[in-house]
């Protein structure tokens, strides 16, 4: 079987991704989207709570509404969706090798392939706790799934380790169907989620916070009886004599979420060890000529906006890929990750006979800060500071590309990201007045 299009996954960055294909010209025809779950929308589908849709609706919904409108749209267009169905391997010739109850065990020749396979939850094992292996321990997104899809409760008294805004959700979620949240544990100082969701999951529910505190052990069988918890110094080591047992029937953990990258490591497609997704350029192509990727399968999102704005990206590279725009690169600018940069995406900038104009560099730092500088270094020149204020690693920054840096920019062999704290003077930006 031949395709123009192949689209592996079906959550936000799949879905608008392809519907973007199609304002742009691509014919809904030539264009098949491959989900493994029942149903598409991906994790959308399982997110009752509100927060979406804001850049691409210009209105704030829930996950499920937002899911609902996108899989209309494909439906409207009669895109053709496979679910139930399960990608083995993709191949450097854009081969896809794929079992589903539509076409059995088949190989179908795509001359695009966009990998939105999203992300996955890191397991328990991640937290190294002690005891033993009994029913009742879940991952947050787990529970979001039983709660929200399945309609089950995972228990009645639940312990919550992780204070990410999932998690919050998570315990918002189980008290509003008549569960107790005995507490929730964070092993830093801080919580790791927004003050916004910190007020209105847990805080507006009278849900108990114990930071600098980690689960240590799990008690029971069978079922899950009690667990251990503890304080915790600054390293995350527990402090001997704090340890406190509670009794429960449910544990919940979130421990971090990782880009689905099996199918890309056997692409082989290069992967970036700090994102543990693919390398691309500013076009979210991979070293793999005419494979795209976007979504949570190129790095973990703090927003679902951003995974828009990469998906509509990916649609318009797309087009570019078929009208031979993207053929070989006059420059290749490595982008590097320098003090205080956790990452950056993407890797690298492709020069073509399109400026660089317009292009979009995001970023995380490494950890809390109140007064950021955000420093661009070209082939060691300084060329840009910006000052973001207030900002944390658990939020993407942004460096537009204005002319005057395009200019700067294209005959360049390196630029490095930098961030530093504020000493003193005023904001010096050259050319980020517009910037995020």
């Amino acid at each position: 079987m031949k395709k123009k299009i192949v689209i592996i996954g079906s959550g936000p960055a799949g879905l608008i991704c392809a519907l973007c294909c199609c304002q742009n010209g691509i014919e809904p025809s030539d264009i098949l989207i491959i989900e493994r779950d029942s149903e598409i929308g991906g994790t959308l589908n399982q997110c009752i709570h509100s927060g979406f849709g804001k850049s691409y609706l210009d209105e704030v919904i829930t996950g499920t509404e937002l899911a609902s409108i996108l899989s209309d749209g494909i439906r409207q267009l009669g895109i053709e969706c496979v679910t139930n169905s399960t990608v083995l391997s993709v191949d450097k010739s854009k081969r896809i090798r794929l079992v589903s109850p539509t076409y059995g065990y088949c190989t179908i020749k795509a001359e695009a392939i966009v990998l939105a396979m999203g992300c996955r939850e890191k397991t328990k094992g991640a937290l190294q706790i002690g005891g033993t292996r009994p029913a009742g321990v879940f991952s947050a997104g787990a529970v979001q799934r039983i709660v929200n899809i399945k309609g089950y409760m995972p228990g009645k008294k639940t312990v919550v380790l992780g204070s990410g805004d999932l998690a919050m959700i998570v315990a918002r979620r189980l008290t509003i169907e008549g569960g107790r949240v005995i507490c929730v544990c964070e092993p830093k100082e801080y919580v790791e989620g927004s003050d916004e969701k910190y007020k209105e999951c847990l805080q507006d529910f009278g849900i108990p916070l114990y930071c600098s505190h980690t689960v240590t052990k799990i008690f029971g069988k069978e079922r899950i009886e009690a667990v251990e918890i503890a304080h915790v110094d600054k390293r995350g080591k527990a402090i001997k004599g704090t340890a406190k047992k509670i009794k429960c029937d449910s544990f919940v953990y979130q421990c971090g979420l990782v880009p689905e990258n099996e199918i890309i490591k056997e692409t082989g497609i290069r992967l970036d060890t700090r994102t543990r997704g693919a390398y691309v350029n500013q076009y979210f192509e991979t070293n793999v000529k005419g494979v795209f990727t976007c979504g949570n399968a190129v790095r973990i999102h703090d927003l679902v906006d951003y995974i828009v704005e990469e998906a509509l990206i990916v649609a318009s590279s797309i087009c570019k890929y078929f009208n031979k725009e993207m053929e070989k690169p006059k420059n290749v600018i490595r982008i590097k990750n320098g003090d205080r940069v956790l990452y950056s995406v993407p890797q690298h900038l492709d020069v073509y006979d399109e400026s660089l104009e317009g292009s979009v560099i995001y970023f995380r730092v490494n950890g809390r800060y109140d007064n950021l500088l955000i420093t661009l270094k070209c082939d060691g020149k300084e060329i840009y500071t910006r000052e973001k204020g207030k900002m944390s690693y658990l939020e993407t920054g942004k460096i537009l590309i204005t002319q005057d840096l395009a200019k700067e920019l294209e005959k360049a062999k390196e630029i490095v990201i930098c961030a530093s704290e504020k000493k003193n003077g005023n904001d010096i930006d050259n050319y980020g007045k517009n910037n995020e």
